[in-house]
């Protein structure tokens, strides 16, 4: 049994995102040890009636979470949901957490984990790709997530939702 932890930066928007990670948790946890490492938690039990799902496994978030999420609450009706400013807060605390798993698994788009990883991207989101057209902003979210030369760590397993996607998150 391995020590798996599941990244994923939000819970809160119950969407498709959140059903892939609510599923690779419930499937991961029959047979590995899995921990969802996230900025949000709201009631498992919710998602898991919402997604069809029966995943039972550890959530741990960051110091501040719940600050956090009212926070991007607030902003998010003038901004969006700022998906990779939380990927860069959330990588963050992986950093600080990832030494005590054998394997990640990204199911919120792409990460430069440090250890080896399965990503499951549904849309890019650095490198001008998904989060705006190349702007110095976008820069700057890529840089602090460790993807300013658009490369993954060598060690990590990509997966995409379809061909389009593939071709440009590679």
């Amino acid at each position: 049994m391995a020590r798996v932890a599941v990244v994923h930066n939000t819970l809160d928007l119950r969407s498709g995102a959140d059903a892939v990670c609510l599923h690779a948790c419930e499937a991961l946890a029959e047979v590995h040890d899995v921990t969802l490492l996230t900025l949000s938690h709201p009631p498992l039990s919710d998602l898991n009636a919402l997604f069809d799902t029966d995943a039972d496994v550890a959530i741990e978030t960051p110091p501040a979470s719940a600050a956090l999420g009212r926070a991007f609450s607030t902003l998010a009706d003038r901004t969006g949901p700022l998906l990779p400013l939380r990927s860069v807060l959330l990588d963050r605390f992986v950093r600080r957490r990832d030494a005590g798993f054998d394997a990640l698994v990204s199911t919120a788009n792409e990460f430069a984990l440090r250890r080896p990883s399965v990503q499951y991207v549904h849309d890019p989101q650095f490198n001008g790709r998904a989060v705006g057209d190349g702007s110095v902003g976008d820069a700057l979210v890529s840089h602090l997530a460790g993807l300013g030369d658009r490369r993954l760590p060598a060690d990590a397993t990509l997966l995409a939702n379809s061909a389009r996607t593939a071709a440009r998150t590679a």
